[in-house]
């Protein structure tokens, strides 16, 4: 790729830096990258790389989300399935006289598990078609909630292997919230026959409850993800990425080696794409580069310092490789710090120069000036001088650069344009006071060059949008999931406490007709799921603090322990746990103490 370097970090190539090989191992390819250039390869090049299959290679990046989406789903499915438990396990205590009748008549209690396990089995298969249904609506509209360079994004359907986890979670399902049921009729024993009154063993009681504290729980984990990953999209949206610009629309510009056949045709050309655009409405300024801000096109090169020299073997510096017209600073709003940036005299001829971030210039000199400091890109036969320092710009990404990067330098582009034919692409920076269209670029640009591609063409600030869109299309999701998990975890707590005081009806109306107040039972009720709360959150924040290392890589800004997160979450679910069960609490404070005992 023209200006960018190697598609590879030169010496940094670890685990998680790929290179395309067809070799069934990997040491054959190192060997011949190395053999083709035996001067830039440190001995240690290669150390920890692998090969992979391109199917997964495309997904490496991406696997984190993924697992974090796929387990945020899982703690859906299982706290739905708790809420289906309790139910049926409520409905199996009110059928618990009918259970006794039939095994009175001589049914066997195989007979009715059986008949439970059927019920259960109609649930599920009802419940799975009606979500196959729904899944397959709803990929239809997937890819537009993720990002656009999504890998293999086009491929998102209901592929057999889909259908094949669907079943495996329908037959898991099952287990789950069918297995209560059968405990409590395994558990229970035959008194119904013997009165009216219908009350729940201590055994079905601290299952109910022990499914509420372990939805509860799941529910913590999915708010406290959710809660990390919204933080870590509030502070990428506060990042300065170091373009204080606006108004600057950028396009991909692509040319054949007709028109770049050497230095001074590549130069030609741009000036004329230059007047060519600059008679669009509004423009005040054309500038150019090898790659766009934040756009994740690899320009890394293996540079050697003269002042810094590295030991034999070592792995050499590598910098991001931006190439530049003089405009392009202040058109994009960089400050310079120290030194000049680049003028129209510095061409091919001239003395080769180049300017370094500030960061750049505190990580080689952290003691002394960079202005005045040599160095060479390894792809180039020239030691190039330093001659300004500009302000940081988050170039590949607002979290920062790769760990393999060292610095940032720029290169004037009329001393790097490729002296031999070559496919070339640049970015076009243009600055004006009214967006141009698509239409009006296009045009412009192909009036005089029908053969230039022009492609991606958007404002500066879609391009920071877009470099987030992973971190913001996870946060969404995963709220999503949060907010379903709340809501299922609420609705769990109030059925549960409602059904658990309908069993206590008489309890209550004893204690009423002994002289409890309404705010002791509503106490009694509330202090009841205040414990069982307290405990299915504290598991909830545990097992969120053990899983969000795998958000690791997702997070930014933030750590897995962000304190406001593991606070407010849980406070969240606790709030909402009290005022759920705050209605079953007042209608069970409220009944006539007269009416149940002559009821009873």
């Amino acid at each position: 790729m023209w200006g960018g370097g190697y598609l590879w970090p030169v010496g940094r190539l670890h685990d998680g830096v790929s290179i395309a090989a067809a070799d069934k191992e990997l040491p054959p390819a190192i060997d011949r990258i190395r053999a083709m250039f035996p001067w830039r390869m440190p001995d240690a090049w290669g150390v920890g790389a692998h090969l992979a299959p391109r199917p997964q290679a495309e997904v490496v990046d991406v696997r984190p989300k993924l697992f974090a989406l796929s387990t945020a789903a899982l703690l859906l499915l299982l706290i739905a399935c708790g809420n289906v438990a309790n139910l049926l396990l409520a409905r199996t205590v009110q059928r618990d006289r009918e259970f006794s009748m039939r095994e009175a008549l001589g049914a066997r209690r195989s007979r009715l598990f059986r008949q439970l396990i059927t019920e259960s089995m109609l649930l599920v298969v009802a419940g799975g078609i009606a979500g196959l249904a729904a899944a397959a609506l709803i990929l239809r509209f997937l890819p537009t909630l993720l990002p656009k360079d999504t890998p293999r994004i086009s491929e998102i359907g209901l592929h057999p292997a889909v259908l094949g986890a669907a079943l495996a979670s329908m037959l898991l399902t099952l287990l789950l919230f069918g297995s209560a049921p059968l405990i409590r009729l395994w558990t229970s024993s035959r008194q119904s026959l013997v009165g009216r009154a219908v009350t729940s063993t201590r055994h079905s009681s601290r299952l109910s409850l022990a499914l509420i504290a372990a939805e509860l729980a799941l529910a913590t984990t999915l708010l406290i993800a959710a809660g990390l990953m919204g933080r870590t999209l509030w502070q990428l949206a506060n990042v300065d990425g170091g373009l204080h610009a606006t108004g600057i629309t950028s396009a991909q510009v692509s040319a054949g080696p007709s028109l770049c056949p050497n230095p001074d045709r590549c130069l030609a050309m741009l000036r004329d794409i230059n007047q060519a655009l600059l008679t669009l409405p509004g423009t005040r300024s054309v500038n150019w580069s090898n790659v766009a801000p934040l756009s994740k096109d690899y320009s890394a090169v293996a540079i050697e310092i003269r002042d810094l020299p590295k030991s034999p073997g070592a792995p050499a510096y590598v910098d991001w490789q931006t190439t530049a017209t003089p405009g392009y600073f202040h058109a994009l709003g960089i400050p310079l710090l120290a030194g000049r940036l680049f003028t129209d005299s510095d061409r091919s001829g001239s003395l080769p120069v180049m300017l370094v971030s500030a960061s750049t210039a505190k990580h080689y000199w952290p003691q002394e000036s960079a202005l005045g400091k040599v160095i060479r890109p390894m792809s180039d036969t020239q030691w190039r001088t330093v001659v300004g320092v500009v302000g940081d710009v988050a170039q590949y990404s607002l979290t920062g650069f790769p760990d393999w990067v060292d610095g940032v330098q720029y290169l004037p582009i009329a001393q790097s344009l490729p002296r031999t034919p070559s496919n070339v692409q640049f970015t076009l920076f243009l600055e004006s006071a009214q967006s141009p269209t698509v239409a009006a670029l296009t045009a412009a640009v192909r009036q005089h060059f029908p053969d230039v591609v022009l492609a991606h063409i958007q404002p500066l600030e879609a391009i920071r949008d877009d470099s987030i869109a992973d971190q913001r299309s996870t946060a969404w999701l995963l709220t999503l999931f949060a907010l379903l998990g709340l809501m299922l975890g609420v609705a769990g707590v109030y059925g549960v406490i409602s059904h658990r005081a309908v069993q206590r009806t008489r309890e209550i109306g004893i204690r009423l007709a002994l002289g409890a107040s309404a705010s002791s039972v509503m106490g009694m009720v509330l202090q009841e799921t205040l414990l069982i709360s307290c405990v299915g959150i504290a598991a909830g924040a545990a097992m969120a603090f053990w899983l969000s290392r795998f958000l690791q890589s997702l997070l930014f800004g933030v750590t897995t322990h962000d304190q406001l997160t593991l606070t407010l979450c849980p406070a969240i679910l606790l709030l909402a746990a009290l005022l759920a069960a705050a209605l079953p609490g007042w209608r069970a404070s409220h009944i006539d103490p007269c009416l149940t005992l002559r009821e009873q």
